[in-house]
């Protein structure tokens, strides 16, 4: 990179300016490859790469919803998908959802919360 990426101490780390920058585009980059995958499974008629989902904890937990076998039979040997499973509160969950940080989530989420369908 040809600079400092950070300060680490024993209790703090910090990234540099160039460390932040670094991070930013290496997010972006991440972002891109995985829309250019979903672009070309698109045109070929399926799915791939990951699939960012939420859920809260009293969901998955509960045998009577089906959510883990669900994902199980989604997730097959042969498939070319990845389940990024995050476990968190409702508000959170709803936040993430609106704000494009998870593709779906699924609970007893408020109906009136923005961005939210």
């Amino acid at each position: 990179m040809g600079g400092q990426l950070c300060f680490r101490g024993k209790q703090q780390f910090r990234l540099t300016e160039l460390g932040q920058a670094t991070y930013d585009g290496a997010l972006k980059l991440f972002r891109d490859l995985e829309d250019f995958n979903r672009r070309i499974a698109a045109v070929r008629g399926g799915l791939s790469g990951w699939r960012l989902s939420g859920t809260s904890d009293g969901t998955m937990t509960d045998d009577r919803l089906g959510i883990q076998a669900a994902i199980n039979q989604f997730l097959t040997p042969d498939t070319d998908v990845f389940v990024d499973l995050s476990l968190d509160i409702r508000s959170e969950l709803e936040r993430q959802v609106a704000d494009g940080e998870r593709d779906v989530v699924i609970g007893p989420l408020s109906r009136k919360a923005p961005g939210v369908v």
